[in-house]
């Protein structure tokens, strides 16, 4: 059984084996975007997954810092990149889960709702929802979808260590000068007991709703091809 999460956008994560997904395969991811103030670039900041046609899920800290301007947003939906492809829609509204808690990310979840219909095709369909029944066992395998920055120009690299390709980089001039490309990226995770995740991290931060999933060891890591 593969079950899909989205994750929140970033940079350098250690995970492996390379995977650089098309929007046909996953025809639910959503990139989220934030524009400058006086320029009409903009840039990403989360990944969602389309639920119906107005609707992204997403994580609520995707939007919740105090200075965020909702007409500031957009969403891509339809296509593997960042900057290109498929189609743009404005946020109208933005659906908080009454029981979000800053402090462990406990219910980090909400909606963002577009201002036009997202034609659903080929490469545009919502991801299907789990039911009340649904339960995923321990040690199944999930996939989660990021993006990650590749043909870097006017940033520097750092390297780990284990591999010669094996580097994060770092820029050193604003994304949109610096020839940069988004792209969506996925890796195949496992769940994690729930016990053992309080063990790891804190009883007191694990919460029942939280879904834990990763590697113990070894790592996985994204890498561009």
């Amino acid at each position: 059984m593969e079950t899909t999460c989205v994750c929140r956008y970033q940079f350098g994560e250690n995970i492996i084996e390379d995977a650089e997904p098309t929007s046909s395969q996953h025809p639910y991811a959503a990139i989220i975007l934030y524009g400058n103030v006086s320029t009409t670039i903009y840039l990403p900041v989360c990944i969602g997954a389309i639920i119906n046609n107005r609707s992204i899920l997403t994580a609520l800290s995707c939007w919740n810092a105090p200075n965020n301007q909702i007409n500031l947003f957009r969403v891509r939906v339809g296509s593997d990149s960042a900057t290109a492809g498929g189609s743009l829609h404005k946020i109208i509204r933005l659906i908080s889960h009454s029981n979000y808690v800053l402090w462990n990310q406990a219910n980090n979840i909400g909606i963002m709702r577009v201002d036009s219909d997202i034609n659903f095709g080929t490469n545009v369909r919502p991801i299907p929802i789990a039911t009340t029944n649904s339960n995923l066992a321990d040690y199944q395998f999930v996939l989660a979808i990021k993006l990650i920055r590749t043909h870097i120009h006017g940033g520097t690299c750092q390297s780990s260590g284990r591999h010669e390709k094996d580097e994060l980089c770092f820029l050193t001039t604003p994304l949109e000068q610096a020839g940069t490309s988004e792209q969506l990226s996925a890796v195949e995770l496992r769940t994690i007991n729930q016990g053992r995740c309080e063990t790891i991290y804190g009883l007191n931060f694990v919460s029942a709703s939280m879904l834990c999933a990763g590697w113990e060891t070894g790592g996985r890591r994204v890498m561009p091809r």
